[in-house]
């Protein structure tokens, strides 16, 4: 299996592989929309749609988007819950918010002093949240806006992940 491959499998057996990255992916995301639509990150900097297909026991796909923006390793990326916005991450320090129905960059989020590591959107709040190997998680406004960061930083160690808990004030 290669790296900058996606390949699936059924049973154990390889059924079927996408091929257009040229580095290493790191990340695969189900769009929640008709059919079934995966976006892919790589550190070969691109972003790809792909529609998938089956037949029978086997899975192919044509790539229908390749999103470029971003001018290094892209780290991860997050889908809100209608599947029309994307963030992505980046070791070129920002993150890039997207279009996913038209394809267009809407927003370049710049403010970390180290590479992007992970990110987090919620178009209800409306929310994107980050954190970088600078040691801070950022709170960013769907235009770009920086909203907050932790006042605590993190710099020896970085941050690589985001989790947000939304609580109910309503059951209070």
């Amino acid at each position: 299996m290669s790296s900058n491959n996606i390949e699936t499998s059924y049973k154990g057996k390889q059924i079927g592989a996408l091929r257009r990255h040229i580095c290493t992916i790191t990340k695969i995301c189900v769009l929640p929309t008709e059919g079934l639509k995966i976006v892919s990150s790589s550190k070969d900097h691109n972003i790809m749609i792909w529609n998938l297909e089956f037949e029978q026991d086997k899975i192919s796909g044509k790539m229908i988007r390749h999103l470029y923006g971003h001018v290094d390793e892209v780290t991860d990326m997050s889908i809100n819950a209608n599947g029309k916005l994307l963030v992505s991450a980046s070791v070129d320090k920002t993150l890039i918010l997207w279009d996913l129905i038209r394809g267009e960059i809407l927003t370049t989020m710049e403010g970390h002093k180290g590479p992007v590591t992970c990110c987090w959107i919620n178009a209800e709040t409306p929310h994107v949240i980050s954190g970088s190997l600078d040691g801070k998680v950022r709170v960013w406004s769907m235009d770009g806006k920086l909203l907050s960061e932790s006042p605590a930083s993190l710099e020896e160690h970085g941050v690589t992940g985001v989790a947000v808990l939304q609580l109910d004030q309503s059951k209070n």
